[in-house]
């Protein structure tokens, strides 16, 4: 399996991810470079994503956050 994927297009992994887990699956990121949830949005849209909130972010970021989510339709 390791060689399989070493070769493999990234929605390909993304999409055998979400065929072995289904709603188990979450993706947890950093809002800093969103290739990730743009990469899970396009294979699976319903994917939880994770944002921990510590409650000291800056407001910028959570704006930024909040227009990603609707952006992708997140399930935040």
């Amino acid at each position: 399996m390791k060689e399989r994927f070493e070769v493999a297009p990234a929605q390909e992994v993304v999409a055998w991810s979400v065929d072995s887990f289904g709603p188990r699956l979450s993706l947890a990121c950093s809002f800093q470079n969103c290739v990730l949830i743009d990469l899970v949005a396009r294979v699976s849209p319903r994917v939880e994503v994770i944002f921990l909130d510590t409650g000291a972010h800056f407001a910028e970021t959570l704006a930024f956050v909040e227009q990603v989510r609707t952006l992708y339709d997140l399930n935040l």
